[in-house]
């Protein structure tokens, strides 16, 4: 029964954090950069729910910004190595392993034109993952193969105690 519930609260949270991310993950319009950018996980935008050991494809893009220098992806808890997460890409694949809640920032390098001259300048959006256990191996599915297992061993043992009598005679 605590199985049942402990999933029922990891659920129920996963599903509050979600509702309160809404409102602050990534969206369209950014009024630092007076530039559009969208930042999406498996196709989906703000939040995404993905079971344990499944990967994700993050890409982020950005219009009405010119002069880009470079791209980067950060997360806010380590789940790739070091070299993945400075990719100078739209585009990355990772996969999440630990169960949990994270926030993944896409940041985009510009220069920006100022009366002192060129000023390089970042923008950023996030997108939050959570990243729930996989499903859970049914043993009722298996019942036939399990009890074929029993049996066997059951005979091994009937075997070895024939095999021990009639060596003691």
């Amino acid at each position: 029964m605590d199985q049942y519930v402990s999933n029922f609260v990891s659920k129920t949270l996963i599903l509050v954090l979600t509702i309160s991310f809404l409102g602050v993950t990534s969206g369209d319009y950014n009024e630092d950069c007076d530039c559009n950018i969208i930042v999406t996980a498996n196709g989906e935008g703000r939040v995404l729910t993905v079971d344990s050991s499944e990967i994700v494809h993050l890409h982020g893009e950005v219009s009405n910004l010119e002069n880009i220098t470079g791209y980067q992806w950060s997360f806010d808890r380590n789940i790739v190595n070091e070299t993945e997460t400075d990719l100078n890409s739209t585009d990355i694949n990772v996969t999440m392993y630990a169960v949990g809640s994270y926030n993944i920032t896409f940041t985009i390098s510009y220069d920006e034109e100022t009366e002192n001259g060129t000023v390089e300048q970042t923008v950023g959006m996030s997108i939050s993952i959570f990243v729930d256990e996989a499903e859970e191996y049914d043993l009722d599915e298996e019942r036939g193969l399990f009890s074929v297992a029993a049996l066997l061993q059951l005979a091994a043992c009937c075997v070895l105690i024939y095999l021990v009598r009639e060596g003691r005679k």
